[in-house]
């Protein structure tokens, strides 16, 4: 798309998505958007809402434009059935995209059909989006489902990265604040992550024990 027709806010917004430096690796930030005009912001809409299922970019933006515009927007395409590809790299964006929109959706409104799907990546076949599905659930408050999901990451998963996420939310979901210099939290941390069963099973119990996951109440309205 052409930036000549555009104001210069505008300008910046689309010429972000032309980028391949260090400038698109940082992504957008509040910065893009603050000293938009009500008409820019209508425009700057417009144009990050297109496609935006294909973008995380373009997710993050519509959410830091209009963060309440943008959950709605995000409900909408979650209800859909994900787009199947035969290619792994674009089965791989698509649940990387859900995933970003369903952290957004548990920020605004958090409820059980949204924990429950975004639970659901951290088995996905894809270890980037089973830590970014780790990463991207609330500690508090949660679902037994979420809890669930992720002890069960703690006995299968084999990528380094997506295991120590999923081992750092179980920890924070019952209360253990990430501290590698306490000596309880980094045994208990190198339990869950080792690959001694009968350590990480009496690890897994100390944590349950020494905490009360904040349970979220039940919503009946899907997705919020």
């Amino acid at each position: 798309m052409s930036t000549n027709q555009h104001t210069p806010g505008l300008t910046r917004i689309v010429e972000f998505f032309n980028k391949t430096g260090p400038e698109r690796l940082n992504g957008l930030d509040s910065s893009y958007f603050n000293d938009l005009t009500p008409d820019e912001k209508r425009s700057a809409w417009i144009f990050l809402e297109k496609n935006f299922k294909e973008s995380e970019d373009q997710i993050i933006g519509m959410y830091l434009l209009d963060p309440q515009q943008a959950v709605a927007a995000f409900k909408i395409e979650l209800e859909k059935e994900p787009e199947q590809s035969p290619y792994a790299a674009t089965r791989s964006a698509i649940e990387s995209c859900r995933v970003t929109m369903l952290q957004f959706v548990c920020a605004e409104c958090p409820n059980s059909e949204a924990l429950k799907q975004l639970a659901s990546y951290c088995g996905s076949a894809f270890p980037n989006v089973r830590a970014k599905a780790s990463q991207a659930l609330p500690f508090t408050p949660t679902s037994l489902e979420a809890v669930s999901a992720l002890e069960g990451v703690l006995f299968t998963e084999t990528d380094r990265l997506a295991l120590a996420a999923a081992t750092e939310k179980f920890l924070a979901i019952f209360g253990f604040k990430l501290d590698i210099a306490d000596p309880t939290y980094k045994s208990l941390y190198l339990k869950l992550r080792g690959g001694d069963l009968a350590d990480k099973k009496r690890a897994i119990e100390y944590v349950k024990q020494s905490g009360s996951p904040v349970l979220l109440s039940e919503n009946p309205n899907p997705l919020g």
